[in-house]
């Protein structure tokens, strides 16, 4: 396989890239919740770990 296909994009422009091939509100909304998620859980630890101090030197 040469290198120019691997580096070559699949997309024509930036909304033929977002549009995923007519899937992309699918996609990126799972991105989205999928962040969202992640960043709720980092918080919730942060308060969890304020609201117990006896771990922290």
């Amino acid at each position: 396989m040469s290198w120019h296909l691997l580096v070559t994009p699949f997309w024509r422009d930036w909304q033929d890239f977002l549009a995923m091939g007519g899937q992309g509100r699918f996609v990126w909304t799972s991105f989205g919740l999928t962040l969202a998620v992640l960043l709720l859980e980092l918080a919730l630890q942060r308060a969890q770990r304020r609201r117990w101090p006896g771990d922290r030197p």
